[in-house]
């Protein structure tokens, strides 16, 4: 750049230096030129450029708790900050999406971008529902690496609506006969209870970390 200068006459001393940044690589500019640098960088038309770095974020929706419990465990194992669905959160960032299974839908997941989603778990009392898990990634279009991980029933939580459902679900139960896999349901559906496990956890972990 100096000779630059000084065929324009201006012959600076090159005594101190700075570092600067220009498209990812590092070169040195004096003091005295730097000033006819930005002047030239101009008039020669060169361009720079800025690199936006985005972060992952985790989105979540939760209905008892589980869901959001989930996502704050995940966001201190990963360092992503974690957002409910309802937040004002930059829609531009990459995103992992925990939500809860009302039937065959995602709640929540129909609110984001899907084209800014790289992964998605989705939360259940049951971690074999009847409709199966291909179905719920069929029906809400999920075409990202997917988890499932074991939920709660908060019975102070749960609506109307939910606890027709769980009256409706346990009368099927009962009436096929209580088993090791329904039995487990059927006590939380009538008294609530937990199934909610951070170990299963460890491979979304493993997915976000590579990413």
């Amino acid at each position: 750049m100096d000779h630059l200068l000084r065929r324009d006459g201006v012959y600076p001393i090159p005594l101190k230096y700075n570092a600067y940044q220009l498209q990812g690589n590092s070169f040195r500019i004096s003091r005295n030129s730097l000033a006819a640098y930005h002047a030239l960088n101009v008039a020669s038309n060169v361009t720079s450029f800025y690199t936006v770095i985005f972060m992952t974020i985790i989105v979540y929706s939760s209905k008892t708790g589980s869901s959001e419990r989930y996502a704050h465990a995940l966001s201190e194992r990963t360092g992503f900050a974690s957002f409910s669905v309802k937040d004002d959160y930059n829609r531009e960032e990459p995103i992992v999406f925990i939500g809860w299974i009302r039937g065959p839908v995602l709640v929540g997941f129909d609110k984001v971008d899907h084209r800014k989603v790289i992964a998605v778990a989705a939360v259940a009392l049951d971690d074999n529902p009847k409709k199966g898990w291909n179905k719920i990634k069929d029906s809400n279009d999920i075409k990202v690496p997917f988890y499932h991980l074991p939920g709660w029933i908060d019975k102070k939580k749960t609506g109307l609506g939910s606890k027709l459902l769980f009256c409706f679900l346990c009368a099927f139960y009962k009436l096929q006969g209580l088993n090791s896999h329904t039995k487990p349901l059927f006590d939380a559906m009538m008294a609530g209870g937990s199934f909610y496990d951070e170990s299963k956890l460890e491979p979304l972990i493993l997915f976000c970390r590579s990413h």
